[in-house]
């Protein structure tokens, strides 16, 4: 469901929804704009290779699947930019290249969503933050957005960085033990 919804938005399934979403949020760029969005560029960079640092410190396994997580998000958002060719709104002195999904909000999904897997929950409220922000810069449609956060999202569950590295084979129950799943978690 998620694949089919991920193509409808690219294929432009919003609509004029898009358009009232960018009169909406769309305004003059500000400073509390602009930083936002930088939680899905420069921030997010340094976010990740502090926390990469970290890794290689505590859980070098852990490492290797956070760098194949940001490889493959930054890999699958070129390919469907590519894919899909589609336009950003029109303002003056506009960033260049194809608008979906969005590269900034499927980073933010990627980074965030990982760090609240294996930290804290609170991480989470960056990708709204970063969403909003691209869209209200005027960078992106809100179909742009969402298929930024639902690419990164698939990327997540597909990545197999599941199991916290520290829990090993012999941490699992016996087959027959009678912990059932519910129980356990």
């Amino acid at each position: 469901m998620k694949p089919v919804l991920f193509v409808m938005l690219g294929l432009g399934a919003l609509g004029q929804l898009d358009q009232r979403a960018y009169n909406f949020f769309a305004h003059e760029p500000d400073q509390i704009s602009i930083w936002a969005s930088h939680f899905g560029d420069n921030l997010a960079y340094l976010i990740a290779s502090i926390y990469a640092i970290y890794l290689f410190r505590r859980d070098r396994q852990g490492l290797k699947y956070f760098l194949l997580l940001l490889a493959g998000q930054h890999l699958l958002v070129n390919l469907s930019k590519a894919m899909f060719h589609s336009l950003r709104p029109l303002q003056p002195g506009q960033v260049g290249g194809f608008a979906y999904p969005s590269g900034h909000t499927a980073m933010a999904t990627c980074v965030y969503g990982s760090l609240a897997r294996r930290q804290h929950r609170a991480w989470l409220v960056l990708i709204p933050v970063v969403a909003w922000a691209r869209m209200a810069l005027g960078h992106h449609w809100l179909s742009d957005v969402l298929g930024g956060a639902l690419l990164g999202w698939m990327w997540l569950e597909i990545c197999p960085w599941k199991v916290p590295s520290d829990l090993s084979v012999a941490d699992l129950p016996a087959e027959g033990s009678g912990v059932d799943e519910q129980s356990a978690g």
